[in-house]
């Protein structure tokens, strides 16, 4: 429920990658930080929607920065689908 309401307030998009503690984001590589500084931050995530268990913290900045890179509209929805059929 509080993503939800961050997502109203417009703090959050409904898909991204997930906000970083000031420490993780110093601890990416250059190439990584300057990906992800276009991309929304977001309530679901590629990783989630793709991965049926937690992924390590270096496999989940992979997926993200991929996101970061490639995000479109219809892979935002399909990324909402899946992560809304794997949660329910």
């Amino acid at each position: 429920l509080p993503g939800l309401i961050n997502v109203m307030r417009g703090d959050l998009h409904l898909v991204g990658v997930s906000p970083l503690t000031e420490e993780e984001y110093h601890d990416l590589p250059d190439v990584w930080r300057t990906a992800r500084i276009g991309a929304p931050a977001g309530l679901f995530h590629l990783w989630e929607a793709e991965g049926g268990r937690d992924p390590e913290w270096e496999e989940r900045m992979i997926s993200e920065n991929y996101y970061a890179a490639t995000h479109t509209f219809w892979g935002d929805l399909k990324i909402l689908l899946k992560s809304l059929l794997r949660f329910s």
